[in-house]
C-alpha cells in the first residue's frame, strides 16, 4: 500500500496514478 504524506497525515491510499499537484484530488483530500 502506497502512504501519501499531505496535511500532515499519512493517508494510506490504493496504487492509483496518484497526482498530488492535481487540485480536483487535493480538495477531496481535504474535505
Amino acid at each position: 500500500m502506497v502512504y501519501a504524506f499531505t496535511f500532515r497525515e499519512a493517508i494510506p491510499v490504493f496504487p492509483l496514478p496518484w497526482r498530488p499537484q492535481d487540485p480536483e484530488l487535493l480538495a477531496d483530500w481535504q474535505s
